[in-house]
C-alpha cells in the first residue's frame, strides 16, 4: 500500500492511501481549503485517509467542524480515516467533540499507518 502526503494547497493523482497533513492551527482560515481536499480525495475514490494534526497547535470551532463534516463525509464514501494529534488539549477535544467516534485517533504517525494497513487488510473494523 503506497502513502503520500497531500498539504492542503496541492494537486496531483491520488494512489489508495493519501494523507493530509493540517499544519500549526485548525481553524476556520483552513475549513474550505481542508474540506475541498477531503472532497477531492472521495472523487478520487480514495480507500484510506490519515488526518495529519501531529503539527496542531491551536483549534477553534469552525476547525473541528470542517473536520466532523469531513470524517462523516469519509465514512459515508466508503472510506477509512485516521487523525493522528499529539496534544494533550487537542486530543482533549476530539473527546468533548465526540470526533474520536467517528474515526481512531491516534499519538504518531506510525501507528496511523499501521492501523491504515491492518484497516486495509481486513484485520481491524
Amino acid at each position: 500500500m503506497k502513502n503520500n502526503t497531500t498539504s492542503l494547497a496541492s494537486r496531483r493523482a491520488l494512489k489508495v492511501s493519501e494523507t493530509i497533513a493540517v499544519g500549526r492551527k485548525l481553524d476556520s482560515s483552513i475549513s474550505r481549503r481542508f474540506t475541498r481536499a477531503v472532497a477531492k480525495l472521495i472523487e478520487a475514490g480514495i480507500r484510506t485517509c490519515t488526518i495529519d494534526m501531529s503539527s496542531v497547535e491551536s483549534a477553534d470551532s469552525g476547525g473541528f467542524g470542517a473536520l466532523s463534516m469531513a470524517l462523516r463525509r469519509l465514512e459515508e464514501a466508503g472510506a477509512r480515516a485516521v487523525v493522528v494529534c499529539a496534544n494533550p488539549a487537542i486530543r482533549k477535544l476530539f473527546e468533548v467533540t465526540s470526533v474520536s467516534r467517528l474515526a481512531p485517533v491516534v499519538t504518531r504517525l506510525e501507528d496511523a499507518r499501521r492501523l491504515q494497513a491492518s484497516l486495509a487488510s481486513g484485520i481491524a473494523s
